[in-house]
């Protein structure tokens, strides 16, 4: 036997104000609607819950028992509606990604994610890709958005970007005997491609300039203190692709991968983890035809 949650509501008014009618006032309905509810609350519970009189009505025994249990009820179901209405609200995807990526192509992703899920809160936390993945693997992020994925971790490969020299303009010079070069802080693994192809290519340098994030190291070059090699998906305004590179070493390609940690396919995780996956596949088709290097 199923009891009927509005039944109750409609039982309590008649109890607290004695009256069908009253009752129905409180309650937006006719006096019908009320009767017919009490009555199918007295034919499920087998007992009279109301004795009328002159003066309206008022609770026999059974209905005086019932009406403690109705109310506790009724506020069960209403705390349960109140709490899943607060969780629904209040939930947020924390994703963690690169600083380099965080300053060119997060923002219109993030926009694209709010316009279709409007209603999630999302997060997002930068770091060097190390930090990023300790923090997935801690449970601290949801989702993970940048390179050197460990093998430890499942994830999905979404871009492939060649690591570019870039300059204040494509045909800026630079001498090979005072080779200044600006990159972030000890620990990216940026800075390690670059300074490794650079041993590696017997080429003598300068770290000039070190910055813990991507907007530090474009500023360096813009102002032609130094030039300096970047994934070609984080590639701003400000800075071009060095065109005179034969005498740099070739840097490879940087592989760009998501990870999601959730527990069903209904998680807000799973949404915006596909939500991320649409913008790589949809918006980055101009950059893929620009750069025939630039794959999924």
């Amino acid at each position: 036997m199923d009891l009927d949650i509005d039944c109750l509501r409609s039982f309590i008014a008649v109890s607290e104000l004695s009256s069908f009618s009253k009752a129905a006032l409180r309650r937006h309905r006719v006096q019908s609607a009320i009767s017919w509810q009490i009555k199918k609350l007295e034919q499920q519970l087998g007992v009279s819950l109301f004795k009328r009189h002159s003066k309206g009505v008022s609770l026999t025994r059974a209905g005086k028992l019932f009406l403690k249990r109705a109310c506790e009820i009724v506020e069960i179901n209403e705390i349960a509606i109140s709490e899943l209405s607060e969780s629904a609200t209040e939930q947020k995807v924390i994703i963690g990604t690169s600083d380099a990526f965080l300053a060119s192509f997060v923002p219109r992703l993030l926009s694209s994610c709010q316009k279709s899920l409007p209603k999630l809160s999302i997060e997002v936390i930068s770091g060097y890709s190390e930090q990023i993945w300790r923090s997935y693997s801690a449970g601290e992020i949801d989702i993970a958005l940048t390179q050197n994925c460990p093998e430890t971790i499942s994830s999905r490969l979404l871009l492939s970007s060649p690591m570019v020299w870039i300059a204040p303009n494509e045909h800026f010079c630079w001498e090979a005997e005072q080779l200044k070069i600006a990159c972030f802080t000890t620990g990216c693994s940026d800075r390690s491609v670059i300074t490794s192809a650079l041993d590696n290519f017997g080429l003598e340098y300068e770290v000039a300039f070190s910055a813990s994030t991507l907007a530090g190291v474009l500023s360096a070059v813009e102002h032609s203190f130094a030039i300096s090699a970047i994934p070609y998906i984080a590639l701003g305004e400000g800075v071009s692709i060095l065109d005179n590179v034969g005498s740099l070493p070739k840097l490879g390609n940087v592989d760009i991968s998501i990870a999601a940690n959730y527990t069903n396919p209904a998680d807000p995780v799973r949404a915006v983890e596909s939500a991320i996956i649409e913008f790589f596949t949809e918006k980055h088709e101009s950059k893929r035809a620009t750069s025939p290097a630039l794959t999924t």
